[in-house]
């Protein structure tokens, strides 16, 4: 990239740009000279001593100045032809077209000063196709060459900024989505862990055997939580277990609930969200009635990709219904953030039915997340 610099205006600095200019300018002139002493050898070997020398001296004069303006006027093209497509698609067709047309006017330039030559030296009818091929195509092939080497390096330069950007607005989307969500699952948690609290307090005044151990199955799930915290997805029989100590914890402070877990689940190679089926029954516990009267049944089980989660309606006579979805709310952007997928909720009166696609590890969307 650096040795093309010449034609990189914007981006390069201008000692480095007049280095590479003069570079380019040797090249064509030692080139082109090297390339008219081979065409012009026959009339050369017709000449001797001072004679001979004058020529060559003349020539090589009139060479530096004749590759010299070519060599600007071949720079201006490029630049003047670099500024009006670059706007627009930079296609592999586009630069074709752009090298096209520097060609032709390099072309045109070398036929026009050709033409020059001939009313200078009339009695040469040879020298149009001397200076066409010693000097102007040597340094219009010379001077395209680096213009075509420079598109391909801008291009591909460009290609690369690109794909960097896009590289870095998917890791600050990454960064966003992973902020968003250890906010959703810390709002998981702390409620969680409030509840129990609360009911640990309670049971601490009326029943202390029983608050001895409710608090020694709270350290088994709050240390699920605390290993769990950083983490958003978990195999699902993990999440199971810890389900199966809430509901431990449930029994020490309500009666008539009964939860009941598919044994196939156990098995089951897939992940699901920290705390997502725990807050599911949590939700049937705390938005139903229950007690020796009043059976709460609560089922975990499979239906093809999915768990599901069912529970017989016993509403409560004084439940929110503002405040009934705002949990499901939390799992369903969690479970739509990791996976792309919806829960499916369905309420026909007597039961009510959450289906929660089950995650494998192929289909995560941020594959950056530790699981």
């Amino acid at each position: 990239m650096a040795y093309f610099s010449i034609f990189d205006t914007y981006s390069t600095p201008v000692g480095e740009q007049r280095k590479r200019h003069v570079l380019l300018l040797v090249n064509a002139v030692v080139l082109s000279w090297i390339v008219w002493c081979i065409v012009n050898f026959r009339n050369y070997a017709e000449l001797q001593g001072v004679v001979l020398l004058k020529e060559v001296l003349i020539d090589m004069l009139e060479n530096l100045i004749e590759v010299s303006v070519l060599v600007e006027l071949s720079l201006l093209y490029s630049r003047i032809i670099f500024r009006v497509f670059w706007k627009h698609n930079k296609t592999i067709r586009n630069l074709f077209t752009q090298v096209i047309i520097l060609t032709l006017f390099n072309i045109l330039t070398c036929l026009v000063f050709g033409m020059v030559y001939r009313v200078l030296y009339p009695e040469d009818e040879s020298i149009i196709f001397r200076i066409f091929i010693s000097d102007y195509t040597v340094v219009s092939i010379l001077s395209t060459t680096y213009f075509v080497s420079f598109l391909i390096s801008r291009y591909r330069n460009e290609e690369e900024a690109k794909i960097h950007a896009e590289r870095m607005a998917l890791q600050n989307e990454n960064i966003a989505l992973q902020a968003k969500m250890d906010k959703l699952a810390l709002q998981t948690n702390n409620h969680f862990m409030f509840n129990c609290f609360s009911t640990l307090g309670g049971m601490i005044r009326t029943r202390p055997e029983d608050a001895e151990r409710f608090l020694i199955e709270l350290s088994e799930t709050y240390r699920y939580l605390v290993r769990n915290g950083d983490r958003h997805i978990i195999p699902l029989k993990d999440e199971l277990l810890f389900t199966e100590h809430y509901v431990t914890l449930v029994h020490y402070r309500y009666d008539g609930i009964s939860v009941k877990i598919d044994d196939g689940l156990r098995n089951t190679d897939a992940f699901t969200t920290p705390v997502s089926i725990q807050q599911l029954v949590e939700n049937a516990v705390k938005h139903n009635r229950h007690g020796n009267e009043e059976q709460l049944l609560v089922e975990i089980l499979r239906s093809e990709d999915y768990i599901v989660v069912r529970n017989n309606i016993l509403k409560r006579l004084d439940e929110d219904a503002g405040n009934t979805q705002s949990g499901l709310k939390n799992l369903e952007e969690r479970i739509r953030l990791i996976s792309g997928k919806d829960i499916i909720v369905n309420n026909d009166g007597l039961t009510f039915t959450v289906r929660v696609p089950l995650i494998y590890e192929e289909e995560l969307n941020d594959e950056s997340m530790d699981y």
